[in-house]
């Protein structure tokens, strides 16, 4: 057995040298050699962490679920022919609340978090305006103005985070990908006001093309590499 006194290291090897330090290392006797292999050491038993949040989200799950099974039942209860009416009011900021728990406490990145968050919001404000009496505020402006707000705010951060420049370059491609989604409405959807819809894809379009144009070619590649193209 060989000792090194500079790391206080033993080595059961015929090395010479540390491995380390690369000082001579000494020899120890048997007796010493063998105690030390013997030796145990005692650690402190590892406590598993208890996670608060993890709890408060399944409680509120559970609150939640039973709140949505109840509201549905005294609905259809009262109005069976007619399907649900004001139950949908109160489910939709139920399962709104739980998804937004959910992506809070969730381990993703932090810009992961505000993409979901983000179309989670737009997705509800949407929903409610269509189970209104009007849906024209809803389709025609929240959501084209909504998904130009979020493109804008992955830009931003494409152009400030300059380190990690592929990982936005791509959110920011998807984002640009589904502002141009909505003028499909143009198309199958007769709209009162179609400048937010219009002006959505233009913008969308052009993001999407300056990304394509302007980004450095070590970024693509790497966008290639990504995506397997």
């Amino acid at each position: 057995m060989r000792y090194c006194k500079y790391c206080n290291l033993h080595y059961n090897t015929p090395l010479d040298h540390c491995l380390f330090c690369n000082n001579e290392l000494t020899k120890t006797n048997l007796e010493n050699s063998q105690q030390m292999m013997e030796q145990t050491y005692l650690y402190p038993e590892f406590q598993k962490r208890k996670n608060s949040k993890r709890f408060l989200l399944r409680l509120y799950t559970f609150l939640g679920l039973i709140a949505i099974i109840t509201c549905v039942y005294l609905d259809l209860s009262n109005h069976l022919e007619k399907g649900l009416s004001w139950s949908r009011y109160v489910i939709s900021p139920i399962a709104y609340l739980l998804f937004f728990m959910s992506i809070i406490t969730s381990s993703k990145k932090s810009i992961q978090k505000i993409i979901y968050l983000s179309y989670l919001t737009l997705l509800f404000l949407v929903y409610l305006g269509s189970i209104g009496d009007s849906s024209v505020w809803s389709i025609e402006f929240v959501m084209p103005l909504g998904l130009i707000s979020i493109n804008i705010t992955m830009l931003f951060f494409l152009l400030i985070k300059k380190r990690r420049h592929h990982d936005y370059a791509i959110y920011s491609m998807l984002t640009s990908i589904i502002g141009m989604l909505p003028i499909i409405l143009l198309f199958t959807h007769r709209l009162t006001y179609t400048w937010p819809t219009i002006t959505c894809f233009l913008y969308s379009l052009t993001t999407f093309l300056g990304i394509l144009i302007f980004t450095p070619e070590a970024t693509k590649e790497e966008l290639k590499r990504r995506l397997h193209l």
